[in-house]
């Protein structure tokens, strides 16, 4: 098992064993807390002979892994760092190491959507939250943002409950109808439209759906969502005569697991565009 890159705060515990050549890999990898590390456990088989396998997986602490790969960078650099790297509010008399310049907003909402990034929508979220009220950026206050956005384009909001920016929050409540009017109100914005578009996955194409819905390939284009007994699929569909459809479906609590979930949705998809 690598980590890249091989920064000391990942600490590996291997329990991971081969398997039977040509069997099937069972691994399995989590992340736990320790005092100053993050325990990376993996677990679970890989058949002997089979080519690496790469896991995307987040961290709990962005800080202190940011801390450690910009310690990292500076020991691969020469640069000796001494002692602990520890999190504290930066001095008054300190003085910027760098700036970085990020990418514009189409190329950030285009990683965003077409790989279904929570770290993004997090981020977003609480940069909405900073330009509308000053301050620190937060979940409450960029929330707030999000509803004011919503209700500036003339939607109604009264019952939708929302707590975070990537909507992994179990109080998160929205309907399919909201998304259909953010959905179509966006589209139809000059400034915004064809930016959102463009970042939702193409089905049987790239993104998240470049596996899904491949009987609705090149004519459906919808962000995906998937939590444990949740499944979601909302954007927009082209049908015959190129009229576009906009959709939104949200299941909750299915009984035969996520894999049928999602297979329900791309053959909603599939008969969408039929």
């Amino acid at each position: 098992v690598r980590i890249d890159p091989p920064v000391g705060y990942l600490r590996v515990l291997n329990q991971a064993r081969t398997g039977p050549r040509g069997g099937a890999s069972t691994l399995s990898v989590h992340r736990r807390q320790g005092k100053g590390v993050e325990r990376v456990i993996v677990t679970g088989s890989v058949p002997a002979g089979s080519e690496p396998e790469t896991v995307w997986r987040s961290v709990l602490d962005p800080v202190a892994y940011a801390g450690a790969v910009f310690g990292w960078q500076l020991a691969a650099n020469g640069i000796a760092v001494e002692g602990p790297i520890t999190a504290a509010a930066a001095p008054s008399e300190g003085v910027p190491f760098h700036v970085f310049e990020g990418k514009d907003m189409g190329q950030v909402l285009r990683l965003l959507g077409k790989y279904s990034s929570n770290f993004i929508a997090e981020a977003l979220v609480k940069a909405m939250a900073v330009r509308a009220f000053g301050g620190a950026g937060s979940w409450e206050a960029g929330t707030e943002a999000v509803r004011m956005r919503l209700q500036a384009l003339g939607l109604d909001v009264e019952d939708a409950r929302i707590l975070d920016g990537s909507g992994l929050a179990r109080g998160n409540r929205v309907s399919p109808r909201l998304l259909v009017a953010a959905l179509s109100a966006s589209r139809r914005s000059f400034q915004v439209g064809p930016e959102l578009v463009a970042s939702l996955p193409i089905a049987g194409g790239d993104g998240t759906l470049a596996k899904r819905a491949e009987g609705a390939a090149g004519a459906v284009r919808a962000k995906t969502g998937l939590l444990n007994g949740v499944a979601s699929l909302s954007g927009f569909a082209e049908r015959p005569g190129g009229q576009v459809v906009v959709f939104s479906i949200l299941a909750n609590d299915f009984e035969h697991g996520a894999v049928a979930a999602r297979a329900a949705l791309d053959g909603f998809v599939a008969a969408l565009v039929e």
